[in-house]
Order: structure tokens, then C-alpha cells, then sequence
């Protein structure tokens, strides 16, 4: 998992990562375990909250990949989106993203 191998990079900017999952709770937490992620995963039970970012595949009832850049303020900055569920957004899009969030 690139995001996890690039923390330091986001850390190094006062920048937190969270990530969100329809998986459940014990899913994730064996996800964590397996792969050493080091950053924070939450369980979207039913996938209300990825729903209301427009990033649910209803048809599969999974999240799409998605980064949102939030800043301090909670203001949504950056949104980079993937259309299929095997894809993310590349580690230097969101780092420039990240960085053009800071510079606001």
C-alpha cells in the first residue's frame, strides 16, 4: 500500500491519513495487522458516510478510491478520484495537492 510506504512524506507536512472502508471493523484490523499500516482505517458500516462523498459502487457495495486534502479548518482543499476500485490516485498528485492545500 503506497500510502503507507509514503507516511513519512505526509507525516514531514503535519499531515494526518485516515482512510475509510465498507469492510467491517475485524477486516480492517486484520487488514492492518497483515499489511503494517500505520495510519488510521475506519469501518463504514453500510457505507453511509463513503455514500454522502458520492464514492460508493452501489452495484458492488465497496468504496471507490478516493483522497480528500482537508485542512485544519475542515475545508475540503482537494478531491482526487479513481473510477474503478483497483485504482488509486498517484502518491505525487496528492503530495502536490496536500502541498498547494498548506500554501491556502
Amino acid at each position: 500500500m503506497q500510502l503507507n510506504e509514503k507516511r513519512t512524506d505526509f507525516e514531514s507536512r503535519q499531515l494526518n491519513l485516515v482512510g475509510i472502508s465498507t469492510d467491517k471493523i475485524t477486516t480492517l484490523a486484520r487488514f492492518t495487522e497483515r499489511r503494517g499500516i500505520k495510519f488510521t482505517l475506519l469501518a463504514d458500516k453500510g457505507g453511509k458516510i463513503i455514500d454522502a462523498f458520492g464514492q460508493l459502487n452501489t452495484r458492488q457495495g465497496i468504496a471507490l478510491p478516493a483522497i480528500y486534502v482537508v485542512d485544519a479548518k475542515g475545508i475540503i482543499r482537494a478531491i482526487l478520484r479513481e473510477q474503478s476500485y483497483q485504482d488509486r490516485p498517484a502518491i505525487k498528485d496528492i503530495l502536490a495537492a496536500a502541498d498547494r492545500a498548506l500554501k491556502q
